[in-house]
């Protein structure tokens, strides 16, 4: 038996009886023993003595086979060295070292209500971990849960909302609605204001930051049943600061005359009117003119110098006034490199065509091009003329003057005109290639329809006409220019001291076949003269075949109270013409129809005039004079 120690046994027993273990065994079995002396037990060896300090502090047990641990929940795992491990929670006799148990950290109350739910603390080795997968309480959103776990579902739940285009909402009216959640999802967008056509009334209507822009509408203050018969038309009327302006822009009724329209729009043309004659005045017209493309060749070879400079003298007065005096609507496109031609044998051209107040002193290192006039700075060779045509069409300049080639200065329905301006030929005399970048007359007609069939036409229906100012022979008179039916020359030039080097056969060959002139070059000093005829020759080239256009109209006719008659170059009989509605009524009739103030010959009639082209087209007018009844 073990002694009772007095006073010690009483302060240790409460503490023994939950947090001490001996040996292994449940303390509990050797507080029993200490407090029951007539159970048997088996005495120890070595039985311990226990004693009471002067100031009665309670002993340990200095028993070597007894080692301490203090485990409130008898799990035998607490605090000593007698415990099987340490314990995560002495509260709870299943979790000792090792195991699991609920955890929650949210607020009082919420666990277990809406989507809150407990998670897992894990201890091992004696550490409890964090609280895992715990649903706590977060905002309410419209899923229809409780996701705040305060009893009630989507509750209260509502956001502004906008179904207008970006840029919108709070602009001019428009202004954003609201959305309740219902059953989990937000209904319809309610009170939203989105932008409407623009109305007359000093609102944005249709949120772009302006009120009341571009709102019209149609007007008409003549008599009712009116509008849009005959020549009445309704007007316009704008809104201005939210008020609609004066009516403006419309035809009334008006007194009917006879110029077959319904002028007082009852529905009824030219009635109650009665109308007679009298002779008017004829008048001449003049002929229609189709635009016209000048492309203009200079050879930059040392040799050109005086032949660059006399270009420079006349293409402004002696070429380009004379186009334009005669009502022509023309533009001048130059191949040839830009600079001054006495030390560099390049070309400046000056105003009014080009945009370069003056070629003395210091020139521009890239041309000033006009309205008319489109300088293509590159150098023109004596051999490569044609090559380069055809190479720079579509190629950019040094000077980024055409990105696309000169080919972007080109117009529609214009017609083309060549001139080649050289005392060089791609082909020698012999005919053999003077440089791998020549051509010869079939090879450039060949690239030159493939380029653009719509500018420079096909082979049965060339678009273009090339002059030459070559090598070759004068004519007689010197000044006077080959035609289309002589023959090729291969005589070179003599005027001015000759020194040409070639007679430029594949040019001449241009210039017959597409109907062209050939000029001297040994002429340059009369290139005034020559330029002249050549611009005569591109205006008179460029009539429209059979029509002509009326100058004035007399006020109190009309184009449709017109007659003609075609006075024959020799002053030979007239032939008067029949004025027919339109191209498909001319038949077989010496006739002509008008488009404006245009007239054009039928076909019978533009036969005789092609006979005779000086021959004159002239107008007769009659005048109207009404008679109110």
């Amino acid at each position: 038996m073990i002694p009772r120690a007095p006073g010690v046994l009483s302060l240790l027993l409460p503490l023994l009886l939950g947090l001490m273990v001996v040996s292994g065994c449940h303390c509990e079995d050797r507080i029993r023993s200490l407090h029951d002396p007539e159970e048997p037990h088996e005495a120890p060896k070595d039985p311990p003595a226990l004693t009471n300090t002067p100031r009665s502090r309670p002993q340990t047990v200095s028993r070597p086979d007894l080692e301490l641990c203090f485990d409130a929940d008898g799990d035998g795992y607490g605090v000593g060295e007698g415990c099987l491990g340490p314990d995560c929670d002495e509260t709870d006799a299943q979790i000792g070292a090792n195991g699991t148990r609920s955890c929650y950290t949210g607020p009082e109350g919420t666990l277990g209500v809406g989507v809150c739910a407990a998670g897992i603390e894990r201890c091992v080795d004696g550490a409890l971990s964090a609280c895992e997968a715990q649903v706590l309480p977060s905002d309410e959103l419209c899923d229809g849960l409780d996701n705040d776990c305060d009893g009630e579902v989507d509750e209260a739940l509502v956001r502004t909302c906008y179904d207008g285009p970006a840029g919108t909402a709070g602009v001019g009216v428009c202004a954003a609605g609201l959305q309740t959640c219902t059953d989990g999802a937000y209904g319809a967008c309610v009170s939203e204001v989105l932008p409407t056509d623009e109305i007359c009334d000093g609102v944005d209507n249709d949120c772009d930051g302006v009120a009341d822009d571009g709102v019209w509408r149609s007007c008409y203050p003549g008599p009712a049943g009116t509008e849009g018969v005959g020549l009445c038309s309704a007007g316009v009327q704008a809104c201005v600061a939210g008020a609609w302006a004066a009516c403006g822009g419309y035809t009334l009724p008006g007194t009917e005359v006879c110029d077959g329209q319904d002028n007082n729009c009852n529905g009824s043309t030219d009635e109650n009117v009665s109308v007679f004659t009298k002779p008017g005045a004829d008048q001449d017209t003049l002929p229609i003119y189709r635009p016209v493309d000048v492309i203009l060749v200079v050879d930059n070879s040392g040799s050109m110098t005086d032949e660059i400079q006399a270009v420079e003298r006349n293409i402004n007065q002696n070429f380009a006034a004379i186009m334009q005096q005669s009502g022509l609507d023309y533009r001048v496109i130059l191949l040839s490199r830009h600079g001054r031609a006495s030390s560099y044998q390049s070309i400046c051209i000056t105003s009014p065509l080009s945009g370069n107040g003056s070629c003395t002193g210091s020139i521009p290192s890239c041309p000033v091009n006009g309205p008319r006039f489109f300088h293509y700075s590159v150098e023109i060779g004596s051999h490569d003329s044609l090559y380069r045509i055809i190479h720079t069409y579509n190629a950019p300049d040094s000077c980024n003057r055409a990105p696309n080639g000169w080919s972007q200065w080109l117009r529609q329905g214009a017609m083309k005109v060549f001139i080649e301006i050289t005392d060089d030929g791609p082909l020698s005399n012999s005919g053999h290639r003077e440089t791998p970048d020549t051509m010869s007359a079939s090879e450039f007609l060949a690239e030159l329809y493939a380029l653009s069939p719509a500018q420079f036409g096909t082979p049965a229906a060339p678009n273009f006409v090339f002059h030459s100012i070559i090598g070759q022979k004068e004519n007689n008179p010197p000044l006077a220019p080959w035609l289309p039916t002589q023959p090729l020359i291969s005589a070179l030039c003599t005027g001015n001291g000759g020194n040409v080097r070639q007679n430029g056969l594949e040019y001449q060959k241009l210039s017959i076949g597409s109907g062209g002139l050939r000029y001297p070059i040994c002429q340059y000093q009369s290139f005034d003269a020559i330029f002249r005829e050549v611009a005569a020759g591109i205006i008179s080239g460029s009539q429209l075949a059979c029509g002509f256009t009326v100058p004035s109209i007399p006020p109190d006719s009309a184009i449709s109270n017109t007659t003609a008659e075609m006075v024959p170059s020799n002053d030979g009989a007239t032939v008067p013409l029949v004025h027919v509605a339109n191209e498909q009524a001319c038949g077989t009739a010496k006739a002509f129809y008008s488009v404006g103030n245009d007239l054009y010959l039928c076909p019978a009639a533009c036969e005789v005039w092609q006979q005779d082209p000086t021959a004159l087209v002239n107008v007769l007018f009659t005048c109207n004079n009404q008679i109110q009844p």
